[in-house]
């Protein structure tokens, strides 16, 4: 017709588009594979960071587990130690408030003194039943002599043996009574036991009066004790 200019239509470039969109598409596809490859090396840089932490905290605690089992091992080593040691002090310390609180009964103590007489009364009786027999004379001074002479043996044997050997006499163990030194509370010597047995039979010669002592005395104790330095107290 006439006037009128037909003008092709222009197609767009759409061709470009696909291609760029193949671009896009394939710039998003290859960029996992970098972004996995970091996150796989921060994961790991992580797990080794976390096993060094772990292992540093596993290291300290078998440490502290060592020390305070070094501790366990030694300080109760000490405190035995220690303990041991003032036990033993105090059982070897010997007061006389202990020595005064064990202190034996008067009225036992002569009890079993009077016993102790009869005991030696009977060991001497086969001498004298051999001496009637022989003679009979109790009015000759030889007689009695020999009478008191065996009366003063048996009495001393018996009286130095049995505190020597047993720490006390027959007549004292009815009583659950026994002889111990005055300054260790431990058993009297040999030598303790032959004084004290002197001096009880030198006592009994004077009327038995410095066996009395032991009436008045604080710690019950009589003269041979105070001589000998010993004492009877309760078991």
């Amino acid at each position: 017709p006439s006037g009128l200019i037909v003008v092709p239509p222009t197609t767009p470039a759409t061709t470009s588009t696909p291609v760029a969109k193949a671009s896009t598409a394939s710039a998003k596809t290859a960029a996992p594979p970098s972004t996995n490859i970091e996150t796989g090396t921060a994961t790991a840089a992580a797990a080794a960071a976390t096993t060094t932490t772990a292992a540093a905290v596993t290291a300290e605690v078998n440490l502290a587990t060592m020390t305070t089992t070094t501790a366990r091992r030694e300080i109760p080593g000490v405190i035995d130690d220690a303990v041991l040691e003032r036990l033993e002090a105090e059982s070897n310390a010997v007061t006389s408030e202990d020595l005064y609180d064990d202190r034996a009964p008067r009225a036992a103590r002569f009890i079993g003194g009077f016993i102790d007489l009869l005991v030696i009364a009977f060991f001497s009786s086969p001498f004298a039943a051999v001496i009637e027999l022989t003679s009979g004379n109790w009015a000759d001074p030889r007689v009695l002599a020999s009478v008191g002479g065996i009366i003063v043996v048996v009495m001393f044997l018996y009286l130095t043996c049995s505190t020597a050997l047993a720490g006390r006499t027959w007549g004292m163990s009815l009583f659950s009574l026994r002889v111990i030194d005055a300054e260790t509370a431990l058993a009297p010597s040999t030598g303790q036991c032959v004084r004290r047995a002197i001096f009880y039979m030198l006592s009994l010669a004077l009327a038995a009066l410095p066996v009395l002592y032991a009436a008045v005395d604080t710690e019950a104790r009589a003269a041979h004790d105070h001589l000998s330095g010993t004492m009877v107290v309760r078991d």
